[in-house]
């Protein structure tokens, strides 16, 4: 008798934790603390007005998952004129399509830190990157930094003498969201 109900208690038990959620741990953005810089041939800029959730942990990143935009109208290519021509309507568009986003689908560890796989848009056309990053946390403060490559003409962005190819690097301290 005592068998059997050590034997139902388990079955209950291993039932009930199979229905276990693991929350994600959420980050906060330190908003005057992050960079997101950008170059190319001939042209250098920052960009500022990040927004979004981010969710990630290193014990499960199957349920990581960031959600960012950035305000186009926060690009600062450090000249007036510069700046202007590349919000405007033969560039960025930044009237039209305010915002720069990514979505990740997938989050995983390699040799290096980690890589999330997504969608970036850009002026309403999305394509799929990768993104190679590292995570360093402490006392509830972490910070995400990483840099990737997109190709301009995939997002319809073509301009003489700018170049074929965007680095970009991303420098996002967080806290631990509550």
């Amino acid at each position: 008798m005592k068998i059997t109900q050590m034997i139902l208690l388990a079955v209950i038990f291993c039932s009930f934790s199979a229905f276990v959620i693991l929350e994600n741990i959420s980050w906060d953005i330190s908003n005057e603390e992050y960079s997101i810089k950008f170059e190319t041939k001939g042209a250098k800029g920052i960009l500022k007005g990040l927004q979004g959730n981010i969710e990630f942990d290193t014990e499960n990143l199957p349920q990581s998952n960031f959600n960012i935009k950035v305000e186009v109208a926060t690009l600062d290519m450090g000249s007036k004129g510069k700046t202007k021509h590349a919000k405007g309507k033969n560039f960025l568009e930044a009237d039209k399509y305010p915002y720069i986003s990514y979505q990740s689908s997938e989050v995983t560890k390699t040799n290096d830190g980690f890589t999330t796989k997504g969608e970036l848009t850009i002026r309403n056309i999305s394509k799929p990157v990768e993104i190679p990053f590292s995570f360093a946390e402490m006392d509830g403060k972490g910070k995400f930094e990483g840099k990737f490559t997109v190709v301009l003409e995939d997002f319809d962005l073509k301009m003489m003498g700018v170049g074929k190819e965007l680095a970009i690097e991303l420098l996002v301290p967080v806290q631990k969201g509550e």
